[in-house]
């Protein structure tokens, strides 16, 4: 581990998160929620949509291009379907929001699912769709996203990498779970690059001269590549068509980027939640499923590889892992964070919760 990286652990991270957002006029209970999906993507691995975030938000609160309290406002709300402006609020508590009350419908008629428009980014999809399995239901979380991408033939980015998200319960073990972007990779794993002042693998992005690139700044400024190149332009347009067109909010073009402080976002959000047990028996669809999901992983392993791995395996074994060593943060994110507690007057109580049980900046990993 470079020298850079210090281990914190979970509950230090939690608190001096909720610590800061509280600090700048976070409601506890959606402190809370937005916290939580921030960890979350921490203690999985997924560092581009974690408490590296932070900062960003918070800044977005204080220019005022965030909206909180959260104005949640249920524009209608009929059968089994549903529309929630989000009023400008966290994308985090409009979404957690929007599945509870999927979930909650899905419970009684099957299924159910609601559309979010006016919202903020709202993280990883997979935290909202994991909801749903937690709860023994099928979810899918949808996301629009600020211009990215190219359409097949075109040279300037239009749509975004629309990220998507599948979880499926597994009897006895870690839900199933997809979780990804119509780019090759996210925006955020390329600013978290430019932050740690690495370079980018090649294939991933082009310049804004339509050139292949490995300098993360130049791919920010240029075109990010779709996955399966046409393929990953369709699904970006399906998941544009899901969470913009059909909730009545801005499309791609529209979205304003989160590093954009003079507007807001006005992101597109569609939560879905499917209860098996209205098919046949949840019960028996989970077992199944553990069955199929034990049969993958004791394929015989490729040469050079240590065998298959099913959607959210590595997560769950990195969650595990960093529960029990600490979380990695930067340096330079560990910088970023104190000098925002020193400007919200909580200086003091960073340094407590930093330092705390070792008496010292962290631990080293």
């Amino acid at each position: 581990m470079p020298e850079e990286q210090v281990a914190l652990t979970s509950s230090q991270l939690q608190q001096m998160a909720l610590m800061l957002c509280t600090a700048a006029g976070i409601p506890q209970q959606e402190a809370e929620i937005f916290v939580d999906t921030l960890l979350s993507a921490d203690l999985e691995g997924v560092s581009s949509h974690g408490v590296v975030r932070l900062p960003a938000f918070l800044r977005r609160i204080r220019s005022g291009s965030i909206s909180v309290p959260s104005p949640l406002r249920w524009v209608s709300q009929h059968g089994a379907l549903a529309l929630l402006d989000a009023g400008n609020g966290l994308g985090q508590v409009a979404a957690h929001a929007a599945m509870k009350w999927a979930i909650d419908k899905a419970e009684r008629v099957g299924l159910a699912a609601v559309s979010v428009r006016n919202s903020n980014h709202f993280g990883r999809g997979a935290y909202y769709a994991r909801m749903a399995s937690d709860a023994g239901m099928i979810g899918l979380a949808f996301t629009n996203a600020s211009p990215r991408l190219a359409p097949t033939g075109a040279s300037v980015p239009f749509l975004g990498n629309n990220p998507w998200a599948l979880a499926v319960p597994s009897h006895g073990g870690s839900p199933i779970i997809v979780d990804m972007a119509c780019s090759i990779v996210s925006a955020g794993s390329i600013r978290l690059a430019l932050r740690e002042r690495r370079t980018i693998p090649p294939g991933w992005a082009l310049d804004r001269r339509g050139r292949p690139t490995t300098d993360p700044a130049a791919a920010l400024e240029g075109t990010l590549l779709p996955v399966g190149g046409y393929k990953g332009y369709a699904m970006s347009l399906a998941v544009s068509i899901l969470t913009a067109f059909l909730a009545g909010g801005a499309w791609d073009r529209e979205v304003a980027p989160i590093d954009d402080l003079n507007k807001p976002q006005r992101v597109s959000h569609f939560l879905a939640c499917i209860d098996p047990g209205w098919i046949g028996s949840r019960a028996e669809f989970s077992r199944r499923l553990a069955m199929f999901a034990d049969t993958v992983r004791r394929l015989p392993a490729a040469e050079g590889m240590d065998g298959p791995r099913l959607p959210g395996d590595r997560a769950a074994a990195e969650r595990s892992r960093r529960l029990n060593d600490g979380i990695p943060l930067s340096r330079e994110l560990l910088r970023q964070l104190r000098d925002l507690a020193q400007e919200l007057g909580e200086g003091h109580r960073f340094e407590v919760l930093v330092n705390e049980g070792s008496g010292r900046e962290g631990s080293a990993l």
